[in-house]
């Protein structure tokens, strides 16, 4: 997520100022692209993997139909080559893997849990 510090994205995550890449080039001049912050998880935010009705709710300020509940553990589960692969891959929508299987998995990546 696009911030002017670390702190500064983790305080303020939210869908517009996040950097799929990881690339600064993403973000608005003057801010970088932070990641491994705790609190923002891209997934959640859009309700998981090809939810665009819920990004759209959320959008619109309609946060009914949005995303898995805070302690649902699925809501970190990503698919990856092994786990560091899966933690830089959780912001692609064919990464998440609600159900904790493999089969839910591109050819070749695993689900791994508490990504």
């Amino acid at each position: 997520f696009c911030g002017s510090s670390w702190d500064d994205a983790s305080s303020n995550c939210e869908i517009k100022r996040h950097c799929p890449s990881g690339g600064d080039d993403e973000c608005p001049k003057g801010q970088e692209c932070y990641s491994f912050l705790s609190n923002c998880n891209y997934v959640e935010m859009v309700g998981g993997p090809g939810e665009a009705t819920s990004l759209a709710s959320k959008l619109s300020g309609d946060s009914s139909k949005i995303g898995l509940d805070a302690n649902d553990p699925s809501r970190s589960n990503f698919c990856g080559y092994d786990w560091n692969d899966a933690i830089s891959s959780c912001h692609k929508d064919d990464h998440w893997c609600r159900a904790g299987s493999d089969s839910e998995c591109p050819s070749g990546k695993v689900c791994y849990a508490g990504t």
